[in-house]
């Protein structure tokens, strides 16, 4: 289940935009912003970060209100060559087995980033009030990769603060049910919150929420990711 949210946000922020005259890039420019410099800011391959994070995974079996939680300790370091950026520290507070660093790498260090070709046409106005306006923007189904199909379901939120001037979360919120292998997605929320460091110029991200509901061999459960990142270090 996690593998799905992994691939989600690696193929979140390596977008390309082109640009064009529309509604929402007209609002955009009104605040000084641009749909390009916007997203292009966010881009998972410009990353010259790195962190720590802390995971908790929690799955809810409805029938029986039965839980299980994982909780990982892991690192991140953009300077390491591509396929050991990721670190496992933890597993439970316990050193991880040789089992979970299989896992692991699977889950992290074996994902490809792919971009979207996203043009102004996938993008609209979804509300603008005194502190906040928010840009969403639909998947283009013939630009995922066969990982990533089931983002064609979801719709995507840019916020941005009107008054600071700069993003403060995107969010991936499913529009219909869809099915990833054995698991039926009835429905999904994703937040990632950002925050920008002023030294850098660069966009980071805080944390990741994701909460889903999903329908497994006949049993319905609640599924959620949380995780925090700190210990930031940029190059």
């Amino acid at each position: 289940m996690k593998k799905v949210i992994i691939i989600l946000i690696s193929v979140m922020f390596v977008l390309n935009v082109n640009s064009q005259d529309s509604e929402a890039s007209k609002l955009l420019a009104k605040y000084g912003f641009s749909t390009s410099s916007v997203l292009t800011s966010l881009d998972a391959s410009k990353i010259s970060y790195s962190f720590k994070a802390n995971s908790i995974t929690s799955t809810i079996q409805t029938a029986n209100n039965t839980s299980t939680t994982v909780k990982q300790v892991y690192t991140y370091d953009s300077e390491k060559s591509a396929g050991e950026k990721f670190t496992l520290i933890s597993v439970d507070g316990k050193d991880p087995k040789k089992k979970d660093y299989k896992h692991f790498d699977k889950e992290k260090n074996s994902v490809i980033s792919k971009g979207l070709g996203l043009t102004e046409k996938d993008f609209f106005i979804e509300s603008d009030n005194d502190k906040t306006f928010i840009i969403g923007f639909n998947m283009p189904k013939e630009e995922l990769s066969s990982k990533a199909a089931f983002m064609s379901h979801s719709t995507g939120y840019i916020y941005i603060d009107k008054t600071s001037g700069r993003i403060t979360k995107i969010q991936i919120k499913s529009n219909e049910s869809f099915s990833i292998k054995v698991f039926h997605v009835t429905s999904m929320i994703i937040d990632v919150n950002f925050k920008y460091n002023d030294k850098f110029k660069q966009y980071y991200i805080a944390s990741e929420n994701t909460k889903m509901k999903v329908l497994i061999l006949g049993s319905t459960a609640d599924f959620s990711l949380e995780e925090t990142y700190s210990d930031f270090k940029f190059n």
